[in-house]
């Protein structure tokens, strides 16, 4: 089966409705060319599910599909999914940002009621990434009452079904 590539001009169509039409494209000096996105196996969703707030007024959702369910994790299999912390206000390194965000990789195992952080990304209110940082996979209960008890409740709730 042979790819379909489009051509157009980078002032025909604006990049967010491309992505947004689920297509993957390189910008080139003053074209686009772009494959068909039903050719990609691993395009990724972002459909996201309120999970509530956080302690300082911050928004948490979970996206709806896990990212994969390691089967021969040990000592427990785990799902790895993706939550975002939406902040109307957020302080690093001593400048304050409106509308940053996070997005934090989790293990969750939802058997034994435990969680780690695999990845966590933090951005700007424009989307430019301010810092980035990977975990370990070593998981830990969850705190009775925190927002990680939410998340594990959300994420099982979500997962466990599909």
């Amino acid at each position: 089966m042979g790819s379909t590539y489009i051509f157009i001009t980078v002032k025909t169509i604006p990049k967010k409705w491309l992505i947004a039409m689920g297509v993957v494209f390189i910008c080139t000096t003053n074209k686009i060319i772009a494959q068909d996105s039903s050719l990609l196996l691993s395009q990724p969703k972002f459909e996201w599910t309120y999970v509530g707030k956080g302690n300082d007024n911050y928004s948490i959702y979970i996206k709806t599909e896990y990212t994969s369910f390691e089967k021969n994790a040990y000592p427990n299999p785990y799902y790895k999914g993706w939550v975002k912390e939406s902040y109307p206000t957020y302080t690093y390194k001593g400048k304050t940002y409106k509308n940053a965000y996070s997005l934090t990789l989790y293990g969750i195992d939802c058997n034994n009621n435990k969680i780690c952080t695999l990845q966590d990304i933090l951005y700007n209110g424009s989307g430019n990434m301010l810092s980035s940082s990977t975990g370990y996979e070593l998981m830990e209960d969850v705190v009775p009452g925190s927002v990680g008890e939410e998340i594990v409740k959300k994420a099982c709730l979500l997962y466990k079904n599909k």
